[in-house]
């Protein structure tokens, strides 16, 4: 099909026009074509530097609030990918709930000798436990920066972050949670420490004997999106545990958000673009709600598996470029294989072996250690939701 650009530069030679108007015709089409290529040009110049401009703001925001804690902790803890850090308003007390350890702190500064802190870390508790996302996500700073307002956004349902891992008897109902919270610190033995900056802090810590099944509330909307987007739900979950360990305020520096830690600069411009028919900015507020961040990580696999990596003929070869490439993108897998970022040259390559060799070729050409060790991790946790 001849696109809009094509017919730009070749529609109009193909035209009748009569002799005596086509060259001023043509030289006025030239013109208007140059003014169409110029403002092509300025706009994809002005979408670059917007999110380029988005991802440095995030990255000062990140910055500005690590030397907030620093000043008061000594410490730069704000949470990563599988750990949420939730803090008082006076960033005094705060919550570190480990999903990948399935653990959760409480830490608050003691003020002095007279000081007595259990009531606020009880408090502090509570307030985590009975939390959802919105509630987080309000006092996340780095949720404050604004996106595209265009992008579509779903309430979140509500996340017991800690009352799941420490209540999971009663999820749902918040006063029972809260009363087993209370009391679980008034009877913990509450330790003194001492914080890297030589502050005296209050802590209590919970081992979580029996946690719930990781991922079961994700698990619907798992399945919706996987199936509307053609994909093995066992290997969207598989790539949620190792992008987050199912954390839904996950962060990183990239930057990257949420459960299949979307980096907005990238992966977000292809899913958006897919979903929406044009490239929209997708802020950490939009990729922090699970809902939104699983259509978006289902998206990007069908991307990768239907568009980047369709070439490749035998599903299990293919699956495991679509990991690798989730995690260092489609040229580096190809690059693998030829020396070349092109997928359609490497996928040449990849249906003459068995997929066993496509495996181990992976594994010991993929460019870092990170995306090789990602491929064996992923690939583990895939065979165990299949």
């Amino acid at each position: 099909m001849l696109t809009r650009r094509g017919f730009l530069y070749t529609g109009a030679a193909s035209l009748a026009l009569p002799t005596w108007i086509k060259a001023d015709a043509l030289a006025d089409f030239d013109a208007y074509r140059q003014q169409v290529d110029d403002q092509f040009n300025t706009h994809v110049q002005q979408e670059r530097e917007r999110f380029a401009n988005y991802a440095n703001t995030v990255r000062d925001a990140f910055a500005k609030r690590q030397q907030e804690v620093r000043g008061l902790w000594g410490d730069e803890q704000i949470g990563d990918k599988t750990t949420l850090v939730d803090y008082s308003d006076d960033l005094q007390t705060r919550t570190i709930i480990d999903y990948e350890k399935r653990s959760i702190r409480v830490e608050t500064l003691v003020r002095d000798n007279s000081d007595t802190p259990r009531a606020r870390l009880a408090q502090a508790l509570v307030i985590a436990s009975t939390s959802d996302i919105e509630d987080f996500t309000q006092r996340d700073p780095v949720a404050a920066i604004p996106g595209d307002n265009s992008t579509p956004r779903s309430r979140s349902s509500r996340n017991l972050a800690a009352g799941a891992l420490l209540a999971p008897e009663t999820p749902n109902d918040q006063d029972a949670v809260i009363q087993t919270l209370t009391q679980k610190v008034r009877s913990t033995s509450v330790q003194t420490q001492t914080a890297a900056n030589g502050q005296t802090i209050a802590v209590v810590e919970f081992e979580v004997d029996n946690p719930p099944k990781r991922g079961k509330e994700f698990l619907p909307y798992v399945m919706k999106y996987a199936r509307e987007e053609q994909i093995e739900p066992a290997l969207a979950l598989a790539i949620m545990e190792n992008e987050s360990a199912f954390n839904p305020m996950a962060k990183s520096h990239i930057p990257a958000f949420g459960l299949m830690q979307i980096v907005p600069t990238s992966a977000g411009r292809d899913t958006t673009k897919k979903l929406y028919g044009e490239e929209r900015l997708l802020s950490a507020a939009n990729l922090y709600n699970p809902e939104e961040n699983i259509r978006h990580g289902c998206a990007y696999l069908n991307i990768l598996q239907y568009r980047y990596l369709r070439q490749i003929d035998d599903p299990v070869s293919q699956r495991y470029c679509v990991i690798s490439a989730y995690n260092t993108g489609a040229g580096n897998v190809a690059r693998a294989f030829t020396g070349s970022t092109s997928p359609a040259q490497a996928a040449s390559v990849i249906n003459r072996m068995p997929s066993d060799q496509v495996y181990n070729r992976l594994l010991a050409n993929l460019p870092y250690e990170e995306t090789q060790n990602y491929l064996r991790k992923v690939n583990k946790s895939y065979l165990k939701y299949s």
